[in-house]
């Protein structure tokens, strides 16, 4: 809760307890004033307490986002190329409320600490994100620590695109955008040679698409899908691939009994036989 909607509230709480409320101000409903006055009674009381405020370093080239509610979103920018890492300063808490029913709430003041501790849980696997007390310079132990634990993450990326190149033979699709980061953060520090085929192509440069049929990838110059037959160039399935053509639109030889099949046969000219007022004796 802002400072300045702190102190409206708070003045016009006072001003019902007084009887003061003039004919401009409309009194609010007693469950709206108790919640407002629980939350500002929770509110002086973290103020009195105080806080420790926290840091938080990021050392990847992306920023890092944690959506937490009622609580609203916290970022940590990108770390800038040249810069050791991006940083921010939490020095505010942020209130909390839990609904205990009948219009009752019970207000929870969420420190910097304890936000800063849920973001870098958040990106606990990535490594290269922490914080610490205060405010300043990192410690050196952290920053060594969250490093390894960065480049350990890179690597598992980096082996995860060239598995995912060779399986899907070459299609950017597969490459994730963390992925070509990774592999530029280990060409820049040395710790691969050659900067990967799969950095530099684009999506829109795939050489394949998923199919429409099934969605498994297939080349975009393909005439039919060969997981399921869909097909994409009618004129060249039907010169050599006729089978294919006949199996799809075999509906359109089927007469109205269905499950009956019709063979191709060459239509036949038969005459009907005349009609005559003669029988024919019957057989014995």
């Amino acid at each position: 809760m802002s400072d300045e909607l702190f102190a409206g509230l708070q003045s016009q709480i006072e001003q019902l307890k007084a009887g003061q409320a003039g004919s401009g101000v409309k009194p609010a409903g007693g469950t709206a004033i108790r919640r407002h006055r629980v939350v500002m009674e929770a509110h002086e009381r973290a103020l009195q307490q105080g806080w420790k405020m926290a840091t938080i370093i990021n050392l990847h080239p992306f920023q890092l986002d944690l959506n937490m509610g009622f609580l609203g979103h916290l970022t940590v920018p990108a770390k800038k190329q040249g810069e050791p890492y991006a940083k921010i300063v939490i020095d505010k808490f942020r209130m909390d409320t839990r609904d205990l029913g009948d219009g009752n709430v019970e207000p929870i003041p969420v420190f910097p600490v304890q936000l800063a501790q849920d973001l870098v849980n958040h990106y606990d696997e990535t490594g290269g994100v922490f914080y610490f007390e205060g405010t300043g310079e990192p410690p050196a132990s952290m920053m060594t620590a969250a490093m390894e634990k960065k480049i350990q993450w890179y690597f598992k990326l980096y082996a995860e695109a060239e598995a995912n190149w060779a399986q899907f033979h070459k299609n950017p699709h597969h490459i994730s955008v963390r992925m070509r980061d990774a592999a530029k953060e280990l060409l820049a520090q040395g710790l691969i040679k050659v900067q990967p085929e799969w950095t530099i192509v684009s999506k829109s440069e795939s050489p394949d698409n998923p199919c429409e049929g099934c969605g498994q990838v297939i080349p975009k110059i393909a005439k039919f899908c060969v997981h399921c037959n869909t097909i994409y160039d009618v004129d060249w399935v039907k010169a050599r691939r006729p089978d294919l053509w006949a199996a799809q639109h075999r509906a359109d030889l089927v007469p109205a009994v269905a499950g009956a099949y019709v063979p191709d046969v060459p239509e036949l000219n038969v005459t009907q036989p005349q009609v005559t007022g003669k029988k024919e004796p019957k057989k014995a």
